[in-house]
């Protein structure tokens, strides 16, 4: 799309979000779309999903047999699908003092970067409901590798703190931090749930930035990120390739920013991390992981097998029942 265009879509739709013009909800049923997106943040992922009923679409043919009204309805929706992706990508916090909306208002130059993201949709399905009168499409994109382009580059990462003199510590093979309990936040006098971002922050006690994603290297923020996210479960297993087996754990002392998107860590922990160098490394690579919203446990069932550790949640589980031991061999009497 030529810039001008791009920007004067920018313009409508910043003027439609962040002016109160005309509701969001409005704009998307004036074309009889609805919309939707998710945050898939374990695994990576941000979802589109479109709908629409067959009968709105503009058709040649209204007696087309249903595989042709079905195609007729998915070259609708991905006519529509740009500016559909451009609206559900406005509330995105890509920072906790800033949105993509707020991001785009101050330099709509990032405008080009939101429409390759829709060259770079990948299809998930395209499907008719039950009555065969309504089709849901759904693409998504890749939260490192696609989204967070519209965050500043880093080509070279900026240096870590160093502590001088010793610290008790010893070298971890990844960082797991604990932060599902409402946390204070700072400056506000009041307690809340930590939320993710694109770039989170992490302070120490007294508000020093002590990391974010400046600092790691290039390569690794390319392929998965500041930090890998792990909502209302107390499940490592499936993060071990980037954790591995030996973490350091450790709890959440409180959140920080414009929104609470920033994690405060005690000092204690970050001693333990910035005093060596292979600790140092885990940030560098992002190998942290962090377990975030409100906490699933599971009930003991009144009968049965007991239930899953919180861990094994996806193991399915097996009745192991007895079976009688084989017969011995058979002996004759002399």
């Amino acid at each position: 799309m030529p810039g001008e265009l791009w920007r004067r879509l920018v313009r409508r739709v910043l003027s439609i979000l962040l002016l109160g013009g005309i509701s969001a909800g409005a704009w998307a049923q004036s074309d009889q779309i609805s919309s939707s997106a998710k945050f898939l943040w374990g695994e990576g992922r941000w979802e589109l999903t479109l709908s629409c009923p067959l009968s709105v679409v503009p058709t040649s043919d209204p007696d087309a047999v249903a595989p042709r009204q079905q195609y007729q309805a998915e070259q609708y929706l991905e006519d529509h699908r740009r500016q559909e992706l451009l609206r559900r990508l406005m509330p995105i916090r890509l920072t906790s003092t800033a949105s993509v909306a707020e991001a785009l208002k101050q330099n709509p130059d990032l405008g080009p970067i939101v429409d390759q993201l829709n060259s770079e949709l990948k299809f998930v399905f395209s499907r008719l409901d039950a009555s065969g009168q309504v089709l849901t499409m759904r693409w998504s994109l890749d939260l490192w590798k696609n989204i967070a382009q519209l965050l500043p580059p880093v080509e070279q990462p900026n240096p870590l703190k160093r502590l001088l003199g010793w610290n008790p510590s010893r070298p971890f093979s990844g960082i797991v931090i604990y932060a599902m309990s409402p946390l204070p936040w700072r400056g506000t006098g009041t307690s809340i749930r930590w939320e993710p971002s694109l770039s989170p922050r992490f302070m120490d006690e007294e508000g020093q930035t002590l990391f974010d994603r400046s600092q790691m290297d290039p390569s690794y923020l390319a392929k998965w990120g500041t930090a890998a996210f792990q909502e209302s479960r107390f499940n490592e297993r499936r993060f071990q390739n980037r954790i591995g087996l030996d973490p350091l754990r450790i709890v959440a002392r409180g959140v920080w920013g414009k929104r609470p998107n920033d994690l405060i860590l005690a000092d204690s922990d970050w001693d333990r991390i910035l005093s060596l160098p292979a600790n140092r490394r885990l940030l560098r690579e992002g190998r942290l992981l962090i377990l975030w919203g409100i906490p699933k446990y599971l009930e003991e069932p009144k009968e049965g097998p007991p239930a899953p550790l919180p861990d094994r949640d996806n193991i399915p589980l097996v009745r192991v029942v007895p079976q009688p031991a084989p017969p011995g061999p058979v002996t004759t009497p002399k």
